[in-house]
């Protein structure tokens, strides 16, 4: 018997990785994750194969985020607030569990 692939909505997937539905769409676009499909057709909402999207995901084969162009110079336009990259939800929370254990 075969293995059954389980589809899940980019919803899961923003709330397992603290991402965007707007990250996570505009890569399904450019086809970078595995096993993005778009089950309605062109225009419709994307669903992940749940399997290879954690492969992908975890392997850190995606594109690493980068800070605010206003961090490498100043001047223009850019703001002079440093840029910081943002927790997950959930490492916030495990965090802050075990912080208070």
């Amino acid at each position: 018997m075969g293995k059954t692939l389980s589809y899940k909505p980019i919803s899961h997937f923003v709330e397992m990785t603290g991402f965007s539905a707007r990250y996570f769409t505009g890569k399904a676009e450019k086809g970078l994750i595995p096993g993005a499909i778009q089950p309605g057709g062109p225009g419709t909402g994307w669903r992940f194969e749940e399997g290879a999207f954690n492969e992908w995901w975890f392997s850190g084969r995606r594109e690493q985020w980068r800070a605010s162009t206003g961090v490498e110079k100043r001047g223009g336009d850019v703001s002079s607030v440093r840029a910081v990259k943002s927790d997950s939800p959930l490492r916030r929370r495990m965090r802050e569990l075990r912080e208070n254990a």
